[in-house]
Parts: structure tokens; sequence; C-alpha cells
């Protein structure tokens, strides 16, 4: 799992539609319509947000890696794939980069990995004995976390090391042997410090972005474990904080004068707002909300008719789906009905 096939992947999907700075967006986890919308219209939500550290400088330095290797070149601030770069793409297996799922995580991994490696080196310091030692989580609201954790099972620390044992023992069994073995280099316990990325990085003689992406894909696998077997894992599901929401908040106000009752014309007038704007908001709103009914912007025959269309053309970019369509389906229509095949919604 590298980093730089990881880009090349990503810019490969945006090839000719977006700039170089839409990968760096969707990695991290860039909170504006355009770069929530182009994650779900081009397929590649599984990497939103999954690097929400990474530094422009390093992105660029990837970037230049990969234009001096002539395995990518930079056209109007767009990275257009060479033939040298398609072969690389053609002779890898990418599959082990959709055990990321950064649409439906980002919000939480990162927490919950911090609270689990906070829980295990104070269950680990508290079961020998050692009442004060130095967290190695500082985040409050994650050491409040933690705490509510120990006293649900009224301070038996025991039980609770024992519980924790079998979960995590039993959860990191189902994921890759070397992904578990990255995260458990970076907890801390009695007589023990954990590893940081950079140092397993070292270590591995590896790049540091390579290991985060294990990481993220260690924690992502076990997050899918436990939330869907949390009977099994009642410990473990106790880390999980609660999801923001995902909207944007400008989207949301344009949601909650929907709901409302109001237009889409109404609320443009309201908000004064372009109509087009408005529209990013709906498409927004289709990606991720149950409740919306797609049904009052669209037919289901043109809803049919651009489905088929995606099928036939395998792809989900506006132009070719829109050259099969009558005129009266408009674009639109086209990012609504892309939006609403998202299952991953709340």
């Amino acid at each position: 799992m590298h980093y730089r096939e990881l880009l090349l992947f990503l810019f490969k999907k945006l090839e000719h539609e977006r700039s170089v700075n839409a990968v760096f967006h969707l990695l991290k986890g860039k909170k504006s319509a355009q770069t929530l919308q182009d994650a779900y219209l081009f397929q590649i939500e599984n990497f939103y947000g999954i690097d929400r550290k990474l530094k422009k400088p390093t992105f660029d330095v990837y970037v230049r890696e990969l234009t001096e290797n002539r395995l990518v070149r930079v056209e109007n601030d767009q990275a257009i794939v060479t033939e040298q770069g398609n072969q690389i793409l053609r002779g890898r297996n990418f599959q082990s980069y959709y055990q990321i799922k950064g649409h439906k995580y980002h919000q939480i991994d990162r927490e919950f990995k911090q609270g689990l490696i906070l829980l295990i080196q104070t269950v680990s310091m508290l079961i020998h004995g050692e009442n004060k030692f130095i967290p190695i989580v500082d985040q409050p609201y994650i050491q409040s976390r933690v705490r509510e954790v120990l006293r649900d099972y009224s301070m038996q620390f025991d039980m609770i090391a024992e519980q924790l044992y079998g979960e995590l023992h039993t959860a990191l069994s189902t994921i890759d042997e070397h992904l578990a073995t990255v995260l458990l280099k970076q907890c801390s316990g009695y007589a023990r410090v954990g590893m940081s990325e950079q140092q397993i990085a070292v270590e591995e003689n590896r790049n540091k972005e390579d290991l985060h992406l294990q990481t993220v894909a260690a924690i992502h696998n076990i997050l899918d474990t436990i939330t869907e077997q949390t009977e099994q894992y009642t410990l473990l599901t106790k880390l999980i904080l609660k999801k923001t929401n995902r909207l944007t908040v400008s989207a949301q106000e344009t949601f909650d004068f929907y709901q409302a009752g109001h237009t889409l014309e109404e609320i443009a007038l309201i908000r004064q707002l372009k109509i087009s704007t408005i529209q990013d908001h709906f498409v927004e709103i289709a990606t991720h909300k149950k409740v919306f009914n797609i049904y009052s912007f669209i037919s289901k025959q043109h809803l049919d008719e651009i489905q088929e269309a995606i099928q036939n053309t395998s792809t989900r970019k506006l132009k070719p789906i829109k050259e099969q369509l009558r005129e009266e389906i408009d674009y639109f229509h086209i990012r609504l009905a892309i939006a609403n095949m998202n299952d991953d919604k709340e």
C-alpha cells in the first residue's frame, strides 16, 4: 500500500475533470460542496478525509516526484497520467485500498484510534498498580470518554483488561496481519512505549504516509467489524464518538428551508444566492440525507433514463452521460441521480 500509487490512482479518476489540488482537498477532507460532491461523482469517496494532517508542501513533493518520474504530466493545473503511469495502475491490485472507507469513518476514525490506545495504556498501567502516569493522548474529550468507559465497568480493571484483550484480539484477527502489527506498535502500556507512524516508517524503511494509510486501513476494518456486530464488541463500541452533521453549514441551511416547505427558487431568493449554488446544496443533501425526496426535482422516468445511461457508459462523468439523454434532462438532474446512488446516508 503506497501513497504514491494512491495519488496516481486518484489523478486518473479526476483526469481532464479537476485540478491537481482537488486530490489534496479530497484527502484532507475539505468540507466544501465541490469536494464532497466530487468524491461521490468520481467514485473516490473511500478516500475522503483519510489524511487530515496532510501538508500542502508534502503533497507537492509527491506531485513533483510523479512528474519527474514521468508518471504524470501537469497541464493547465490538471494531472494527466502518462502511459508509464497507466502501466503501473494496470499492474496493481487496488482492492486493498477499498478496505479504507473515508466517507463513512473520517469523522470518527482518528478519535476512535486515540481512545483505543489511551484505553489500552490506562488499563495496562492500572492493573500493574501504576496509578500515576502521563496519558499518551492529551485531548480532554478523549480522556473523558475513556474515564466514562472505566466508570461503566465500575473501575474493575481486571475485568476490563480481559474483555478488552478478547474483543481486540478477535477484531484484529479479521484484518491483514501486517495492518494489525502496525496498529499495535503504536500502543503504549506498562513498561512499553508505543511508536509513532514516523518511527515505524523508519524501522520498515517506508514513507510516513504509507504507514498512515496502513493505520487508517486497520482502524476502518476494525470499525467495520465492530459496527456490524455491536453485541460482540460492547467495550470497543463505547469508544466510537457520535458523528457530526455531514452537510456543510450552507447546505444545512438550505435543507432547513426545504423542510419548511420552500422551493428551490424561493430558497435562492430568501438566501440571496444563485440558483446554481442552491442546486449544489441539493446535490449534497441527496448524497447524505435519507429523508430527502429526490422526486421533488426529477421524475421517476427521467431518473430511470439517467441510471440506464450510467450503466451504458460505465462512467459517472457528466458529459458522456448527458450525451445519452434527452435535452430536457439537464446536468442538475444527472448530478441528483448520481448523488441518490449513495447507500451510506444518515
